[in-house]
């Protein structure tokens, strides 16, 4: 009875153990993205990324201020279509950690093209501050698919910035046109923790 006890306390006990150890666990909102001395925030609307103890993660961007258009999808024009998905971004997947280096596995994306790839990204804190890099001194190889990059992306390159995202030859592609030139460099993107 006893050992039945403490195995049913130990299975209840492993999220909140997971989140202790798993300095990553919760809910983040994008609050810098730098590619070399260049922001990509704006444009980029800000992202939030959630990451469960579970290792699943969803990440989405969602700029303020589009249109309310009631008309159906495939009544919309190609300019509608552009102005509704212009600078979104989302996913969702599974991410492994080692050492100070994140993994996320895109299991499904608003980009089909992307689902399947991996995006490696290098992590440190700055106090509370969850920074996020890739392409610097040190540096784990980025990972990911290219594309065709997202529409209003800042960087040659065209992938999309999601969680750091590409914003570089190699980033896995996004959803729309070719990004915007400019940049290079390291990609440097900061989070903050979201209130809970």
């Amino acid at each position: 009875m006893v050992l039945r006890n403490l195995a049913l306390y130990a299975l209840l006990c492993l999220p909140v153990m997971a989140q202790a150890t798993n300095p990553l666990v919760g809910a983040w909102e994008r609050i810098s993205l730098m590619r070399g001395t260049t922001e990509g925030q704006p444009p980029a609307a800000p992202e939030f990324l959630i990451i469960s103890a579970d290792g699943y993660y969803c990440e989405s961007e969602l700029p303020d201020g589009r249109d309310k258009v009631s008309k159906p999808l495939d009544q919309m024009t190609k300019e509608e279509l552009v102005a509704r998905y212009s600078r979104t971004a989302a996913s969702w997947g599974t991410y492994t950690i080692a050492g100070n280096v994140l993994n996320r596995r895109h299991i499904m994306d608003l980009n089909p093209s992307a689902e399947g790839s991996d995006q490696t990204r290098n992590f440190h804190f700055e106090g509370d501050i969850l920074v996020l890099t890739a392409g610097g001194p040190g540096d784990a190889p980025a990972g990911g698919r290219g594309g065709s990059g997202r529409g209003g992306g800042p960087f040659a390159g065209g992938g999309r910035g999601g969680s750091g995202g590409g914003f570089q030859a190699g980033a896995r592609g996004g959803s729309g046109g070719a990004g915007r030139g400019g940049g290079g460099g390291a990609l440097v993107v900061r989070f903050k923790r979201m209130k809970q």
